[in-house]
């Protein structure tokens, strides 16, 4: 699932995007049209939002962190666990700064009582441009959401958000075979 969020824009929209600095030093992300999607020989069009009857789908929505692992963390956060099991975060979020080119690296420790985790995190919201009835956007305000705007897609992003992540966790010895 980390890896799913580099590929589902591109599929849902129907474009493909490059990022170069310019002589400035300035980030220019260029778009142009995708037209279909190939894997081990099967192709399939793209643009999910432009195919028949999908005027009836508002948004699509997806969370890469909705794993197992998250509700492992959720439930250390709640004070739930084993004593000494160790959980690490480590993944890549979206960095704010307007001219980064590449998502931020991020690593936490998962602390008992001190770990809160929504059940939402990590959620995004691809909205429809053809949609027959758009979802409001302030419902998803807490969360990522993508709107396609002419040629561009244009995103609103919480402070923090991952766009993937991996929990390691580490069971005491005594707890093995």
């Amino acid at each position: 699932m980390s890896f799913s969020s580099g590929t589902l824009m591109p599929y849902l929209y129907g474009r493909k995007f490059s990022a170069l600095y310019d002589v400035d030093g300035n980030l220019v992300v260029s778009g142009a049209e995708r037209t279909e999607h190939t894997w081990e020989g099967k192709t399939i069009p793209s643009g999910f939002f432009k195919q028949p009857n999908a005027e009836h789908i508002s948004a699509v929505v997806s969370n890469p962190l909705g794993t197992i692992s998250k509700f492992n963390r959720m439930g250390i956060g709640a004070g739930f666990g084993i004593d000494g099991m160790q959980m690490i975060l480590t993944g890549t979020m979206h960095d704010p700064d307007p001219n980064a080119a590449v998502p931020k690296k991020f690593l936490f420790r998962v602390r008992p009582d001190k770990w809160d985790e929504p059940w939402c995190g990590g959620l995004n919201v691809f909205h429809n441009p053809r949609a027959l009835h758009p979802l409001n956007k302030d419902i998803f305000s807490d969360y990522a959401q993508y709107f396609e705007e002419g040629e561009n897609i244009h995103s609103y992003l919480p402070e923090f958000h991952p766009y993937g992540a991996q929990c390691i966790s580490v069971v005491p010895d005594r707890l093995k075979g």
